[in-house]
C-alpha cells in the first residue's frame, strides 16, 4: 500500500497526532515505489530489521486502516494496475 501511495493517507494523519510508529520518522518513504521501500540501503524495513516484529505489526495495523478508512480509493489505485504489467 506504500506502493499505491495508500498507506500515506493513514501515515499522513496520525503521525503528526503522534503515532508512535516506526515509519513515522521516515515520512520519504511514505509514497515510493515498493522495491526503495523494501530493498533500498536506507529503506524502512531494513532499516529496522531489529524489530521487524514490530514493523510487521504496525504494517498490519496501517494496512487494515487503510482498508478500513480509504477501501475505495484502494480499490480504485488496485484496479489501476496496467494489462501489460501482467
Amino acid at each position: 500500500m506504500v506502493g499505491d501511495g495508500t498507506a500515506a493517507l493513514v501515515l499522513e494523519k496520525d503521525c503528526p497526532a503522534g503515532s508512535g510508529w516506526l515509519l513515522c520518522d521516515q515520512p520519504r518513504f511514505w509514497r515510493v515505489n515498493s522495491d526503495d521501500f523494501l530493498w533500498k540501503q536506507d529503506a524502512p524495513w531494513l532499516r529496522h530489521w531489529a524489530e521487524r516484529d514490530r514493523f510487521l505489526a504496525e504494517a498490519r495495523e496501517i494496512t487494515g486502516r487503510v482498508l478500513r478508512e480509504h477501501p475505495a480509493e484502494q480499490a480504485a489505485r488496485s484496479l489501476a494496475i496496467s494489462p501489460a504489467s501482467w
